[in-house]
């Protein structure tokens, strides 16, 4: 088996499925998580439409809205692509030795360069290639981060609201005494005041999430525009004619 045919074997050893992503989970659980066994009474409701004005999980849901594993998995995908490359390229390489030392003259020169070029351009896609990896992975874990940050300052906004709701709907219960009313709108009052900076803390963090995922864009764009525009390493521009035939 010759060097080249070894080298081919090795690339294509790298062109397999991607498999589950590790260290990646779906950032829509996170939100599973926090609403399994809450069921908004219409006092929550009341306090999230009097403090924020959404539904806080919603609008979550709605910013994580995709399928995020997918994009860990084209990671997988592209970098197994660019390990390929990598090894085609190694392979033509290699086999440059061999065909410099048994070969010589002008179409064995005329081979040497075009092989040579060729190694280099599947080179610089194997490049461009891990960059659009690590920006697929850059992505999904920004969302996964994004999920998980989120979901805490969501799930101590719900409990800021359900207190709210409960000392509302006290003082309502009490709404007889006239003092009771008064003492329980004071302290939801001061749970409403924590709601609205926790919202706050939320639309920081998706802004800063936004910038990730445009950056992402940006640069994948990019890539993909570098990928697309590698020429092919053209054939010698005349063929080789040796002396002894004409």
């Amino acid at each position: 088996m010759t060097q080249a045919s070894v080298g081919n074997a090795s690339a294509a050893t790298h062109l397999v499925p991607p498999g589950k992503p590790e260290e990646f989970d779906d950032p829509l659980k996170i939100i599973n998580a926090i609403s399994d066994g809450l069921s908004p009474s219409w006092w929550l409701n009341e306090i999230l439409a009097a403090t924020i004005g959404v539904n806080p999980l919603q609008e979550l849901t709605n910013q994580l809205t995709g399928d995020w594993e997918s994009y860990a998995r084209c990671a997988a995908a592209w970098e197994s692509l660019g390990k390929c490359m990598s090894a085609v390229s190694e392979s033509l390489q290699r086999g440059l030795g061999p065909l410099d030392s048994g070969w010589q003259g002008n179409a064995a020169d005329s081979a040497q360069v075009y092989f040579r070029d060729l190694s280099k351009a599947i080179s610089e896609k194997q490049q461009i290639l891990h960059q659009l990896h690590e920006e697929y992975l850059t992505a999904a874990r920004g969302a996964w981060e994004f999920a998980k940050a989120a979901g805490d300052v969501i799930k101590d906004l719900l409990d800021a609201a359900i207190i709210a709701a409960i000392e509302v709907a006290a003082g309502a219960a009490l709404g007889w005494t006239g003092v009771g009313i008064a003492i329980a709108w004071a302290l939801a009052a001061l749970e409403c005041a924590k709601i609205v900076k926790l919202w706050a803390d939320f639309v920081k963090l998706l802004n800063t999430a936004q910038k990730v995922m445009y950056g992402v864009h940006g640069a994948v764009t990019t890539a993909t525009g570098l990928l697309g525009n590698v020429k092919s390493i053209p054939f010698p521009e005349t063929t080789y004619n040796h002396p002894a035939v004409n």
